[in-house]
């Protein structure tokens, strides 16, 4: 996220927060960490930042989390794009998205808030992805396809047009999908594809 910020000129990384204490004071690509995350209000009181980014994408439920809490104390959140990213006409794109190299978001497309979208990811035309997703590389999407909040996606992962994947699902690395996948699902990908339900929290 530091290099995609960095290799662009719309904006600056000042400072990086983590709640790992053996990090503190510590520097990634140049860049101090600071110390916690809760450290952050005292650092907008000083006028220390404009806006947020969050930066992690192994936890979905904790990235949702804090996009959401963060939101509600008022805090603003910058879009990171990489500089190779192809973004096409009436594109709708919230706030919090990290968008990493060599992506492309199709026409007519809406994207959400809070989403992570490694590198290379496709988004076709007229697609509707909803907020705090994470895709992981190689991602690629057909046109109309509807996919739900906090669905996480593996690698090389294949979408057929008009395919709706509901809320809270894991779509596993290598994944075909010709079909829609119901909320709550895990696909895995063996030498058949398989639905599982997961049990609802």
């Amino acid at each position: 996220v530091i290099d995609a910020i960095m290799r662009g000129d719309r904006q600056e990384v000042v400072g990086i927060l983590d709640d790992n204490e053996n990090l503190h004071g510590k520097k990634i690509m140049g860049i101090k960490i600071l110390g916690p995350i809760s450290m952050v209000g005292e650092l907008r009181e000083k006028f220390f930042f404009d806006k947020l980014i969050i930066s992690f994408s192994n936890d979905i439920d904790k990235r949702a989390e804090l996009y959401e809490e963060l939101i509600k104390e008022g805090f603003s959140f910058a879009n990171v794009i990489d500089k190779t990213v192809q973004i096409h006409s009436n594109v709708e794109i919230g706030t919090g998205n990290v968008i990493m190299a060599n992506c492309r978001i199709g026409a007519c497309s809406i994207l959400g808030n809070n989403n992570f979208l490694s590198a290379f990811v496709n988004i076709e035309h007229h697609n509707v992805i909803g907020s705090h997703c994470t895709f992981g590389p190689g991602i690629f999407t057909s046109s109309r396809v509807q996919i739900g909040d906090k669905v996480k996606f593996g690698t090389g992962i294949f979408i057929e047009p008009g395919v709706k994947i509901g809320s809270n699902s894991i779509i596993s690395s290598g994944s075909i999908l010709t079909f829609d996948v119901p909320e709550n699902s895990i696909v895995k990908k063996h030498v058949d594809l398989k639905i599982i339900q997961k049990e609802v929290k």
